[in-house]
């Protein structure tokens, strides 16, 4: 083959799997001054070597392209765009260690090479090795800044590269210095719209996608990514439209001109189309056409029974799904088959199907977690394409928020239907609950990296390394769908008209230049129709999808023995990452007794449920939907905090019996007198429980002299994340010994040069507006004005320890810094209280946190981050008996699906703390400091629990009418979360 038609060929081949890339980058990968015509001959015939094995490897024949670059280096041993290439192509085949060694070689030859940097430091975090990566990037980020280099596809892989670092922002700063050197790139576009949602910045990352969209129609992921975001903005109308648009890229991809070329997974996406047009009967003839092309497309099935049903046809519609999930089982699958089963009256049949989705989530929460990353999971475990995924996820997510509230819906629907059958539907419900809390918090820490430095760390590296690799996976399988979708496009192109070949990618239109592009666009229609054997490269195709299969089934299994040994070494590593929800049964017998009862909410779209479990029973109530609850939570949140209505107590009892009657009503006879723990969900974490009345009739209380006693009357409340958090705190603590030392007080730091602490440090230092800027937007205005309640709060305190004659540790002022906080001091104290400013943010909870002095009394402004964040909270060793927050909103966290209203005392908890006390809102300094004596004399002078002291602190400034504290404004903000004895 002569070098021009290698070359020619290689242009088509990097058109097709590199469409974001021109010619020359393409096939260098290096700087633009490496090129064809300016190598000696010897490097001629070793850079056809390199062509050569670019080729291989696009095609899928790595064997080959291995030895292609060996060959290469063999001729030229000092062409470090061979060893860069050898090391991508081992990579893929998993042999690491020797891309390790082909990209050192490579950048000890050109250390200029940024795209080896990139690639190096990909393949050691597999690898397990993060310093090491770390530095590597560091290198290739000073590469493109030193050089101000002009190559695009440096820095689409550098942005790549750091996208899978989690650095986001970084990420797009990299995508846009690449734009700026060239465009008219859709697929930069597109990565740089991913990076965008991650921040959950929407609105601009759907603007980015349309832009993708525009340069490159075809760009089917962009139209999926557009859709989502959408659906995120809750524009559903919109979303389903850019779905939709998917069927336009080009008539010929769904099979309208060309039947014989068409592809299975284009006549499924040819009937989703057709259904969407309510076309039902076409639709149903192009799922069966996608079945006779590939038996095995469990989608087809799945979508041919949807529009069966829809027409009436329901035996047939149950033998698709039947079908289907044999093939490839997901939740939306069992559902449907349930459904359809359910309408032929044949329930016990739906019932064993809508229990198969047990094995689902089985297998989901087995795989490797990512925060932002589930999509992944859920595609994986559907075997869809982008385009089935997407709509799936947008029309079932929306409709049921997750599969487990589908679920949950599902048991307690059966449950209303047989509520004394075998199968206690109810209590598997409550245990589908729990699952879905401790997965849901699961993510957030990962999202937060909140553990990373808790466990072993040669097997917390490794089990991060099989993610990692698992993450690149997902990679891998995007592009096998990717080449699918541009193989049948430009199949259909070749035979239809050949000459729009030489116009469709990126990469061809930037070398189509004046004098060459009617000889280009000639030579590439015959490369193509010489060279591209569509035949044998669907083959390769499908051999490349088999491979990747195996290895998604050998990286988890891998990943489940990492698992067995951190269960093993590291128990408190294991219940954070395996975290095990406990059945009812493990519930009545480890958390309750004969005096507490259990109340979980589960807040759904059209109805809530409650579930109240004792040591002996299980009873559940069907609650109205959320947001009528919401909307009641909201009113009497409102007359409780905000300055203009707490004080119309008639209003406020108003407010509070309607939330009463709502969430407790259904249940009040069975209350009695006995102890709470509430399980919150969605808007109910705002509510402190002990404030709201005791469920009566129906009657509306408008006289003052008739107001209904709240609930901490007649019981002791404790809020707990989830039912399977206490087991795991009591199961860790054990018969953990005391903390030596009883009381470490942190309050009243120095947050400004307002302050009067500051008057005798040197003029001119900056003011504490400069606190960082991921921070700083999360922080309210009055966030920086000093709390001069916390001092006296801090002294009551410290007086009633004094008096008791127990050890205690006051930092306050410029000692209430964050680098006390962190030191091990604290660890040795079994009562932490912070009295000061919290702050949340709500899109990222792993930077919501503590405020703490700015200001040291020697160096003026401190530089760094002087916050306490939940990633800080989380690696501590706080093996305290009870945190207290009385600090600003402390409690309010990012109100997310599972866990609820995440805030820090999640994290205190996984540090070590047995309970946390957290205020909801705002409490006046002298309310707060006035119930905090009571309190802690309660606590340490009468030797209560937390619970009880807390309790009995609340009800003295109930109960005393002589105190303008009677109102709940002033002592229900704070509410107990933990063990309660």
């Amino acid at each position: 083959m002569s070098k021009f038609r290698l070359t020619v060929s290689l242009v088509i081949l990097c058109s097709m799997f590199f469409p974001q890339s021109t010619v020359a980058q393409s096939i260098w990968g290096a700087s633009s001054n490496s090129t064809y015509a300016q190598a000696a001959p010897a490097t001629v015939n070793a850079l056809d070597a390199v062509v050569e094995g670019r080729t291989l490897a696009a095609r899928g024949r790595l064997n080959e392209a291995i030895a292609a670059y060996r060959r290469a280096i063999q001729i030229d041993p000092n062409l470090a765009v061979a060893h860069n290439n050898l090391g991508i192509v081992l990579a893929r085949r998993g042999r690491l260690q020797e891309a390790v060694d082909a990209y050192r070689e490579a950048i000890r030859l050109d250390p200029n090479l940024a795209n080896a940097y990139n690639n190096l430091a990909e393949v050691l975090r597999d690898l397990g090795q993060p310093q090491e990566a770390e530095q590597a990037q560091a290198q290739a980020s000073a590469v493109l800044n030193s050089a101000s280099s002009t190559n695009v596809i440096d820095y689409i892989n550098l942005g790549r590269a750091l996208g899978n670092q989690g650095k986001h922002e970084e990420a797009i700063a990299a995508y846009e210095i690449a734009l700026e050197l060239n465009p008219t790139l859709g697929t930069t576009y597109n990565n740089l719209g991913n990076s965008l949602r991650s921040l959950e910045r929407l609105e601009e990352a759907a603007e980015a996608y349309r832009r993708a969209i525009e340069l490159t129609p075809t760009l089917v992921v962009a139209y999926n990514n557009l859709g989502f975001v959408l659906t995120q903005l809750d524009r559903p109308e919109e979303a389903r439209e850019a779905y939709d648009r998917v069927s336009a890229i080009d008539p010929r991809l769904i099979a309208l001109r060309e039947p014989d070329n068409a592809t299975a997974e284009d006549y499924n996406t040819l009937g989703r189309v057709l259904r969407s047009q309510n076309r039902r009967p076409e639709a149903i003839a192009a799922y069966t056409r996608a079945i006779e092309l590939n038996n095995q497309l469990a989608a087809a099935y799945n979508n041919r029974g949807v529009a069966r049903a829809e027409l009436g046809q329901i035996n047939s519609a149950i033998e698709d799904y039947r079908v289907a999930t044999l093939l490839d089982p997901t939740p939306t699958q069992y559902v449907n088959l349930g459904n359809a089963l359910r309408a032929e009256g044949r329930l016990d049949e739906a019932i064993d199907a809508y229990l198969n989705i047990e094995s689902v989530f089985n297998l989901i929460e087995q795989l490797p977690t990512r925060a932002n990353n589930q999509d992944l999971l859920t595609a994986l475990i559907s075997n869809q394409n982008n385009f089935e995924f997407y709509r799936d996820r947008a029309s079932f997510f929306a409709e049921n928020q997750s599969y487990y509230a589908s679920y949950i819906n599902i048991l307690m629907q059966l449950h209303r239907e047989r509520p004394n059958g075998d199968k206690q539907f109810g209590a598997l419900a409550l245990e589908t609950s729990e699952r879905a809390r401790a997965r849901s918090l699961l993510e957030i820490l990962t999202g937060a990296e909140a553990y990373q430095n808790v466990g072993d760390p040669e097997l917390v590296e490794a089990e991060r390394g099989l993610r990692r690799q698992f993450e690149r996976l997902e990679a891998n399988w995007e592009q096998i769908r990717t080449e699918q979708q541009t193989l049948n496009s430009l199949r259909q192109l070749a035979i239809e008209s050949p000459t729009e070949v030489a116009g469709s990618t990126d990469a061809i239109d930037s070398v189509a230049t004046d004098e060459t592009s009617a000889d280009i666009t000639v030579a590439l229609t015959q490369a193509l129709e010489a060279q591209i054997r569509l035949d044998q490269r669907q083959t390769r195709l499908d051999q490349q999808q088999a491979e990747l299969e195996q290895q998604i089934d050998q990286v988890l299994e891998q990943y489940k023995t990492v698992q067995s040994q951190i269960r093993a070494s590291n128990p408190e590593y294991a219940e954070i990452t395996q975290p095990k929800a406990l059945s009812v049964q493990d519930i009545q017998a480890q958390i309750l007794d004969d005096d507490t009862l259990l109340l979980e909410y589960w807040l759904g779209e059209e109805r809530s449920y409650l579930w109240l479990v004792s040591d002996t029973e299980v009873k559940t109530y069907e609650l109205p939907g959320r947001a009528a609850i919401d909307a009641a939570a909201r009113r009497f949140y409102n007359f409780l905090t905000v300055p203009s209505e707490r004080v119309k107590a008639v209003r406020t009892a108003q407010a509070g019996m309607e939330l009463s009657r709502m969430i407790l009503g259904p249940a009040a006879d069975q209350l009695g007198d006995k102890r709470l723990l509430v399980v919150a969900d969605g808007s109910l974490h705002y509510i402190p429980f002990s404030a709201i009345p005791i469920p009566q009739a129906e009657s509306i209380p408008v006289d003052p002299e008739d107001l209904p006693e709240p609930l901490i009357v007649n019981h002791e409340i404790v809020n707990l994340p989830s039912a399977s958090a206490l087991a795991i705190i009591r199961d860790r603590l054990g018969d953990r010994p005391p903390a030596p030392r009883q009381l470490a007080v942190i309050a009243d730091p120095v947050f400004n040069r307002e302050d009067p602490r500051f008057l005798e440090l040197a003029a001119g230092q900056e003011t504490a507006s400069t606190l960082s800027t991921r921070t700083a937007s999360s922080l309210p205005a009055e966030a920086y004005a000093r709390l001069s309640g916390t001092s006296q709060e801090a002294s009551g305190i410290i007086k009633i320890a004094e008096s008791e004659g127990e050890d205690f540790l006051s930092l306050t002022g410029f000692e209430a810094n964050r680098e006390r906080v962190l030191d091990e001091e604290l660890s040795q104290y079994q009562i932490l209280h912070f009295a000061t400013h919290g702050f949340l943010n709500d899109r990222s909870p792993g930077e919501s946190g503590l405020v703490l002095s700015q200001y040291d009394q020697q160096i003026g402004l401190l530089e760094g981050d002087n916050f306490l964040s939940l990633t800080d909270v989380f690696n501590l060793n706080l093996p305290a008996e009870l945190v207290v927050l009385s600090g600003c909103r402390t409690g309010l966290g990012a109100n997310l699906r599972g866990e609820g209203l995440v805030g820090l005392t999640r994290g205190f908890m996984y540090a070590g703390a047995e309970r946390v006390l957290v205020s909801l809102w705002s409490v006046d300094d002298e309310a707060t400091a006035a119930l905090m004596g009571r309190f802690y004399d309660e606590l340490i002078d009468k030797n209560n629990s937390p619970a009880e002291a807390l309790r009995a602190a609340q009800l003295q400034l109930l109960q005393d009418s002589d105190s303008t504290w009677q109102t709940p404004y002033y002592w229900a903000a704070f509410t107990l979360q933990g063990e309660w004895r």
